[in-house]
């Protein structure tokens, strides 16, 4: 089988293409090396930015941006668009050291919303009107704004579109699928609980930390990850 016939390899070229010509078009070409990836885990709204996920052969820390790939499904492709620049911007600042503490959308991010012609959405409980920072944040495009007039421009689209929205169970298997085949990230001997013990958990995108009970079931509010015991 050729590459041409590989749906795997053609929909990784045409993500990679997509998001070479936006740094181009909004970043100078300056993004640093990123393995985009999809996922069907629906407890990513959107997407999401995270740094130091992988290593290659030469040493060098690879950061991660994962898309929900049930937004292939919405019939207007600039919410796609919109999702990962909204990542990348992420991705940009991180690399400048001016993300702000884990998961924070803060003033350097508005600031580049406003340059790339980004409208927030502050979601966070006590947000007020006109805030532009916060923890819960969603971006959409501006009309004719520049990250709007940029997308224009690029001239190809991904190699495929989703036909169905896949809901992923609590056991981390799609509806109707198969069982998951689960592999840990990282083998630890077994711990001995004892009653009143507390257990630290950690959200495997942002890394943010927190205590609970043994056993408990948390999820990030930033990312929307299951945290997992650390």
């Amino acid at each position: 089988m050729t590459n041409e016939l590989e749906p795997t390899v053609k929909m990784a070229e045409s993500l990679q293409e997509i998001t070479n010509y936006l740094d181009a078009l909004l970043f100078n070409g300056e993004l640093p090396p990123c393995y985009v990836t999809l996922t069907r885990n629906n407890k990513v709204i959107g997407g999401y930015h995270a740094k130091d996920q992988w290593e290659g052969n030469d040493g060098q820390s690879i950061p991660e941006i994962g898309i929900n790939s049930n937004l292939l499904v919405e019939p207007d492709p600039l919410i796609l668009y919109n999702v990962l620049i909204h990542e990348l911007l992420h991705l940009e600042l991180s690399h400048k050291g001016l993300g702000g503490r884990k998961g924070y959308h803060n003033k350097e991010f508005a600031n580049r919303c406003e340059e790339l012609g980004l409208d927030i959405q502050v979601h966070d409980k006590d947000a007020v009107e006109g805030q532009t920072t916060g923890q819960s944040v969603s971006t959409s495009l501006r009309p004719k704004g520049l990250a709007e007039m940029a997308i224009a421009k690029i001239p190809t689209d991904l190699a495929y579109t989703a036909k169905h929205v896949i809901d992923i169970d609590s056991n981390g298997a799609p509806q109707d699928g198969e069982a998951p085949v689960l592999i840990p990230v990282k083998q630890r001997e077994p711990k001995t609980k004892t009653a009143g013990k507390r257990t630290k958990y950690q959200c495997p995108v942002c890394g943010l930390s927190m205590w609970g009970k043994a056993n408990a079931y948390l999820i990030c509010g930033t990312d929307m990850q299951t945290m997992i015991e650390s």
